[in-house]
């Protein structure tokens, strides 16, 4: 719901882009590389399965550090000036400048 918000504003539009790209690539984009292993046969369920198992502690600490530091960075994005940012930052800032009507909205 944050993100939505930040993404309804023209003023905010970049910064949300990027925290819900940065969200996308560090936890959706894992799950659609392990559903196309599954899928081509590289391994199976029951052997992700097990991994997963093994090692959930570790699993749970990373995804609980990420979801830290992108709430750090949603706090403190706002003070950051753009050109501290990768190149996808910068090609936000093109696309939601600030005289453009966010395309995310």
């Amino acid at each position: 719901m944050f993100i939505l918000g930040l993404l309804a504003d023209k003023n905010t539009c970049t910064e949300a882009a990027f925290l819900l790209l940065y969200y996308n690539f560090i936890f959706v984009l894992p799950l659609i590389c392990i559903n196309c292993l599954v899928y081509w046969g590289v391994t199976t369920v029951q052997h992700v399965g097990n991994w997963k198992d093994k090692y959930i502690r570790y699993l749970h600490l990373i995804a609980g550090l990420i979801l830290i530091a992108l709430g750090a960075l949603a706090i403190v994005d706002y003070q950051i000036p753009h050109c501290r940012w990768n190149l996808l930052t910068l090609l936000l800032v093109r696309w939601c400048g600030k005289n453009t009507v966010c395309p995310f909205t």
